[in-house]
């Protein structure tokens, strides 16, 4: 009768372990994914300096989603929402890593001249 029960806590310690063990690992992959991705993010980020052509850099960024020229539209899906900064200006975005899904918003003058990017979530 003893040794059922002693298998029996062991059973539950080894579930218990194994359990842990599941969360532990889970939680581990998913702090390296996000690592990764902010890397990834810092490293275009860098690429996209005010004054560069974007054209030098554009193949470097991540496949292009959208690229945006009326203001309201830059309005609606950038980040920035100042009427005056986005006069007489483009928004690109690129998806530029993998989970957690970012994109890169690249504020271009009309000669497409990086002036301002930054990112955000999807």
């Amino acid at each position: 009768m003893w040794s059922n029960t002693r298998l029996g806590v062991k059973n539950i310690i080894i579930a218990i372990l194994a359990v842990v063990l599941l969360v532990t690992v889970t939680v581990a992959g998913f702090c390296v994914l996000q690592l990764r991705a902010s890397n990834q993010l810092l490293h275009k980020l860098s690429l996209i300096k005010p004054g560069v052509n974007l054209a030098d850099v554009k193949m470097q960024l991540g496949p292009q989603m959208r690229e945006l020229k009326g203001i309201e539209e830059i309005i609606e899906w950038g980040n920035i929402k100042d009427r005056t900064f986005c006069r007489e200006k483009k928004l690109f975005l690129f998806y530029a890593s993998t989970p957690p899904c970012r994109a890169l918003e690249v504020y271009t003058d009309t000669n497409d001249v990086v002036v301002f990017a930054t990112w955000h979530g999807l």
